[in-house]
């Protein structure tokens, strides 16, 4: 099965948007799909998100490191 769902990341776009608390979901999403983020960063539709200056507090709270994508 591919982890890779943006969809299952609904409850990280507000934060990662506009900052406020981080839910669970969302911590437990991006460690889930830590391997995708990369792939959602280069998108157009979702690359704002990961590139967004609030992404890198999501990341922090959830304590996952923050991707490093080439």
């Amino acid at each position: 099965a591919n982890p890779c769902n943006p969809a299952q990341l609904t409850p990280c776009a507000g934060p990662a948007l506009f900052g406020g608390a981080v839910p669970p979901a969302c911590c437990a999403q991006l460690r889930a799909q830590q391997g995708c983020l990369c792939g959602y960063a280069r998108s157009p539709n979702y690359g704002s998100y990961i590139r967004s200056p609030n992404a890198a507090r999501l990341f922090a709270i959830c304590n996952l490191p923050m991707p490093r994508c080439r």
